[in-house]
């Protein structure tokens, strides 16, 4: 059942928000409220985080969701675990290297993504991303443990893995910690 813009009203201590269907529970800008929320996960989202501004988001899953740059991320300071997956989504990813509390990345899908070259972080732990067009710098992360780079591409040059997968996995197994 779609509540909409009454959501911030009727759970106004929700901590954590799994959003399955965007267009039916879309909501305007918080303005304050949800003062909590600290893992959010968006489907089908299509916009501006900005509605989101001022939630100490800590986890941020993005799925099937448009974006017009990954710019827009980087309001969120305090996020440790970023997922964007079959994503529209552009832009250059060195930027989530200002987010110096980011300790798991996970990017799927084919975007229109720049910058890998220069993506570099000193607490980034865990690493999952499908597409990497160039070779992963392992000096620029010296706290990757777990890492899986072109999983779906096995003969691409770029291939790597290593670590443990399973750990990995939880990583983004869940909005929730």
């Amino acid at each position: 059942m779609p509540f909409g813009d009454a959501l911030p009203d009727l759970f106004p201590q929700l901590e954590a928000w799994l959003n399955l269907d965007w267009k039916a529970n879309k909501i305007k800008a918080l303005n304050g409220k949800w003062p909590d929320l600290a893992n959010l996960s968006l489907q089908g989202f299509s916009g501006s985080l900005s509605i989101f501004e001022g939630a100490p988001i800590k986890r941020l899953f993005l799925i099937a969701s448009t974006i017009k740059d990954v710019e827009d991320i980087l309001r969120f300071k305090e996020v440790e675990v970023l997922q964007i997956s079959s994503c529209k989504i552009a832009g250059d990813v060195s930027v989530f290297s200002k987010l110096k509390k980011l300790r798991s990345l996970r990017i799927y899908g084919k975007n229109k993504l720049e910058g890998w070259e220069n993506l570099k972080s000193d607490i980034l732990q865990n690493l999952e991303i499908s597409h990497l067009p160039c070779k992963l710098s392992k000096e620029d992360f010296p706290k990757l443990r777990n890492y899986v780079i072109n999983a779906y591409r096995p003969r691409d040059p770029f291939y790597e893995e290593g670590g443990d997968l399973g750990k990995l996995g939880r990583a983004f197994s869940s909005i929730f910690d």
